[in-house]
């Protein structure tokens, strides 16, 4: 016999409140992505800040889409995905994290990002 489900509402606010929401980066950022690009462009031969600038690309359009990914199996009724995808966005999160760590070491130690030549 199968059992009811419980449906789970959430409620998305209009505007992100800095105490509701994990930020991958300062909510003073907004020029993120064309920064990313211009370090890009800087040095296109250096295939290692090319990997990572991808790998950080995309983790943010991922981690921009979870939430959605997530209301929407809560409107659904799906608790399990519901779970799945906040368990994911954590965990993108923290490795969005470890990446760009890993970009600014590496920038720190490129002398011509480091110095500032872009």
């Amino acid at each position: 016999m199968d059992s009811p489900r419980t449906r789970i509402e959430v409620a998305l606010p209009r505007t992100a409140s800095p105490t509701q929401s994990s930020r991958v980066l300062p909510a003073d950022d907004s020029s993120a992505a064309r920064r990313l690009s211009e370090l890009r462009r800087a040095q296109p031969g250096d295939p290692t800040l090319q990997n990572l600038l991808g790998v950080l690309t995309t983790k943010l359009e991922l981690c921009a889409r979870l939430p959605v990914f997530e209301y929407e199996a809560g409107s659904q009724g799906h608790d399990h995905c519901v779970r799945a995808f906040r368990r994911l966005a954590e965990l993108e999160r923290q490795s969005f994290n470890e990446i760009l760590a890993c970009l600014r070491r590496h920038i720190d130690e490129s002398p011509a990002l480091a110095d500032g030549k872009l």
